[in-house]
């Protein structure tokens, strides 16, 4: 679990609240290299998935859902 507060610039710029919605994964062992991988990010309260992305074994990073 994370909270989404550091400031992301890009975000700012489209007026959403004061841009602090970034956030880190900090994750305890690094995803592996060359496999594929899907990140979902989840709403604690309700546990609804707000935004979800995939990565292929390039390492290519796709949206799958965005908020």
């Amino acid at each position: 679990m994370t909270v989404a507060a550091l400031y992301r610039a890009d975000i700012a710029a489209l007026g959403v609240g004061d841009g602090r919605h970034g956030f880190d994964l900090g994750l305890a062992t690094p995803l592996a290299p060359g496999a594929p991988h899907v990140v979902e990010v989840r709403r604690s309260v309700d546990d609804a998935v707000i935004c979800a992305i995939t990565t292929d074994a390039a390492g290519l990073w796709t949206p799958l859902l965005a908020a």
